[in-house]
């Protein structure tokens, strides 16, 4: 089973994150009228000389923790026991969006996404990790709070455009209140994310 730990988006920043895959993908030289072009969930073109793939609407999250590929359902339980424990003696919080950026880097750019910040954000994932490696989940890579909205299957150079999107500072931020215990299971071209329990912050 292939779970993992998120924070849903509200409404306007996935809204922002749409804005800019549109900004990207308008950043290639744009197809003839008449071209067969496929559509995002939005209904915007997604332009065919583009190299990058857009993050589907339903697929916008800030994963806290991406616990594998392997988790049993005797696993899966015990983490939603330990999540429910969490929520319960944690507050709401808000999350700021700070810059765009590009994992691994600008020039060989895989991944484009959009920062966050917050010290209940830290807090929270710092619990959720914690738990989940006592559960024999590895911690991975050390938590780097992002949203992304496009990924590339080949290395791109993506400074022309980060430089241009970050001359305009976010002011971006929303309420966190709740996260999420989220199945992805593969489907005939891509994945599809089921939740499996939503944890509201109670305290």
């Amino acid at each position: 089973m292939r779970i993992f730990i998120a924070i849903p988006l509200p409404e306007e920043i996935k809204a922002h994150l749409l804005s800019l895959q549109q900004k990207l993908s308008s950043s290639y030289t744009a197809p003839k009228i008449g071209d067969s072009r496929p559509y995002n969930p939005k209904g915007y073109l997604q332009n065919p000389k583009s190299p990058w793939r857009p993050s589907k609407e339903e697929h916008m999250h800030l994963t806290l923790q991406f616990l594998g590929d392997e988790a049993t359902l005797h696993q899966t339980e015990r983490i939603k026991e330990k999540m429910r424990e969490i929520s319960s003696s944690a507050s709401p919080f808000q999350i700021e969006c700070t810059n765009v950026g590009a994992f691994p880097n600008a020039k060989n750019a895989r991944v484009l996404w959009v920062g966050a910040k917050g010290e209940g954000l830290v807090q929270l994932a710092k619990k959720v990790r914690e738990e989940c490696a006592k559960e024999g989940f590895s911690e991975g890579k050390p938590f780097s709070a992002h949203l992304t909205f496009a990924r590339s299957k080949f290395s791109q150079d993506a400074s022309k455009f980060l430089e241009e999107t970050n001359k305009t500072p976010l002011s971006l931020s929303w309420i966190a209140n709740s996260f999420c215990l989220m199945q992805s299971d593969e489907i005939l071209g891509g994945h599809e994310h089921n939740l499996l329990e939503k944890f509201e912050l109670k305290k």
